[in-house]
């Protein structure tokens, strides 16, 4: 989700308007970008489950 003007306590997003929401991170920063020229701060803010990354075996 990305967030203007986002209201944060140390590094927890608190709250913020909604500019734009997807299940691709990929897609919000993209698309996104183009919805955060009014706003002085912006911010993503993750919900939702960590998907497990791969193991890199050395």
């Amino acid at each position: 989700m990305l967030l203007g003007n986002p209201e944060m306590k140390n590094t927890a997003v608190l709250g913020g308007i909604v500019l734009y929401r997807s299940k691709d991170k990929k897609e919000v920063c993209y698309i996104g970008r183009d919805k955060t020229a009014e706003f002085d701060i912006v911010t993503i803010a993750f919900s939702g489950d960590l998907k497990q990354h791969r193991k890199i075996g050395i």
